[in-house]
Formats: structure tokens, C-alpha cells, sequence
């Protein structure tokens, strides 16, 4: 399975520097912008799904995209949220020294009240696993988050856990990935 992952455009909140997680926090203009953009590049595409994260910031990066394609409907997955971050999302970033305030290489570290690495890869691996049995053969558009985009690439083998901070995950950034079998949780 061909997938084409992009992140959602700017928020309100990367712009005031605000820890999202799970907010649903809203496109500024520019991100909208940026949505409306990524979605003329990727028009030439031929993609058999777009799947998208249930919160508003990928649904309507989604949309933007999806005008480009209008035969294929959008699917939102909530298995393909951001991370939560438990009690820090909707403080400033530089409030809890983020990433020294959670061990990143450690797979079962968590903020208070959010969620693990291992959480988070759980739900990437069922959605996705889903979306291969369906049809090993499709080229999926998944519109999701930084946090998302980082770990599946740890699944995927292109960097180890401890190094997937080390590249960042722009707003409308695309990256693909082949899935050629299901994917295994990490260990």
C-alpha cells in the first residue's frame, strides 16, 4: 500500500507557540493558505482514499485537498490524532520544557493525564493495518500530525526511536511511505 501523508497546515496555536496534542485548535490564514496550496500539488495524484484525523486542523487541510479530488470522500479516523499531551496541552511550549519534561526515548513515558509513544503507535498500527486489509494495493492520502508522521516512520524502520525527533515535520509537509506487509507495534 503507497501512502502519501501530509501534516496539517499552520494553527492558531504553532503560531502562538501552544502545545496542541489533542486540541482542536483552528487554521490560521496561512495555514489555510497552505492547505489550499499542497492541495494544487497533489492534484495530479490518484489517490483510492483520503483518511483523515478527526481533529479540525487535518479535517480541513483535508478539504482544501480534497477539492482537488472530488470522487474520493473523506474518511476521518480518530486512531489518527496528535498525541495527547495530557496537562500540558493549551500551555506555552517553553512552560514545561518540552521534550525534557518527558523522557523522549522512552516509549512508555507520558505527560500526567496523556499519552504514551506506545499509545499512540497502538492506534497508528490499527488504523493503518485496516486500511492495508482493505486493499494492500491503494495509495492512501492520510492527512495527520507531526507526532503521527514521526512515529510511523519508526515503524517503518527509517529512523530508531530514540532519533525520530531529530527531523522536523513542517505544516503541509508530504511524506510517503510503501507498506508492503502489516505493521507490528513497537516492542
Amino acid at each position: 500500500m503507497r501512502l502519501t501523508l501530509v501534516r496539517h497546515g499552520e494553527t492558531t496555536a504553532n503560531r502562538d507557540g501552544i502545545t496542541q496534542g489533542q486540541l482542536d485548535t483552528d487554521l490560521t490564514e496561512l495555514g489555510r493558505s497552505q492547505a489550499g496550496r499542497i492541495g494544487g500539488v497533489l492534484s495530479d495524484e490518484t489517490f483510492h482514499r483520503i483518511v483523515t484525523s478527526d481533529l479540525k486542523r487535518c479535517m480541513d487541510t483535508a478539504a482544501a485537498i480534497s477539492r482537488h479530488h472530488e470522487n474520493i470522500p473523506v474518511e476521518y479516523d480518530k486512531r489518527l490524532r496528535e498525541y495527547s499531551f495530557g496537562i500540558h496541552q493549551g500551555k506555552p511550549t517553553g512552560s514545561w520544557d518540552w521534550p525534557d519534561a518527558i523522557d523522549v526515548e522512552d516509549i512508555d513515558a507520558r505527560a500526567p493525564k496523556g499519552e504514551s509513544a506506545r499509545d499512540v503507535t497502538r492506534r497508528i498500527v490499527q488504523s493503518l493495518n485496516e486500511l492495508y486489509g482493505r486493499d494492500s494495493e491503494q495509495h492512501v492520502l492520510i492527512v495527520t500530525h507531526g507526532g503521527v508522521i514521526r512515529l510511523l516512520r519508526v515503524l517503518l524502520g527509517e529512523v530508531q526511536f530514540h532519533e525520530r525527533m531529530s527531523q522536523p515535520v513542517e505544516n503541509v509537509s508530504v511524506w510517503r511511505f510503501v507498506i508492503e506487509k502489516p505493521l507490528e507495534e513497537l516492542k
